[in-house]
């Protein structure tokens, strides 16, 4: 599965630009425990040890790998829609007024979904529709779920808890 239009891999070419000292990779191996102005202390010898702007990478992680979008104001309504990339496996949690939410999901020969929601909030669930793939279960029972493109799109929303698994 791709990433979003625009987002094409931006992640880990990110963190295998081609400095070794000037990456997110070697901000990780210093032991960095916030995002520097610069990429090492050699660069900028009087940097601001707390800067937000090298921090934007971040934000695609919720949205897009995670894969968890508001749909509606005070998320009361949400999508789930991982782009997994080259990922295998993803586990995290959002905060919403309405309570934590969480996401996991594992691509093997099948993308495997685990998704609980606070009360109050339900979700729009897009899978990744893997090469070969012929529909979605939950539990055992065929869930109803149309294919577009590379996407299987759940007719119904989901609440509360559910392991969804595409194959």
């Amino acid at each position: 599965m791709g990433w979003p239009a625009g987002f094409g891999g931006i992640l880990e070419r990110l963190s295998r630009l081609p400095t070794p000292d000037r990456s997110w990779h070697h901000t990780v191996e210093s032991d960095a425990t916030i995002t520097w102005e610069a990429w090492d202390q050699k660069y900028k010898p009087n940097q601001d040890w707390n800067h937000a702007w090298r921090a934007a990478p971040a934000n695609l992680l919720t949205p897009f790998v995670f894969g968890a979008q508001q749909l509606t104001v005070g998320r009361g309504r949400v999508l789930i829609q991982p782009h997994p990339g080259t990922l295998t496996e993803v586990e995290g949690r959002m905060p919403t007024p309405h309570g934590e939410l969480s996401v996991a999901w594992k691509r093997d020969k099948n993308f495997t979904l685990t998704l609980t929601l606070p009360a109050g909030v339900t979700a729009k669930v897009e899978l990744p529709a893997l090469a070969g793939s012929s529909g979605v279960w939950a539990d055992g029972a065929r869930l109803m779920a149309s294919r577009e493109g590379q996407w299987w799109t759940l007719e119904e929303d989901l609440s509360g808890a559910a392991m969804i698994e595409e194959h």
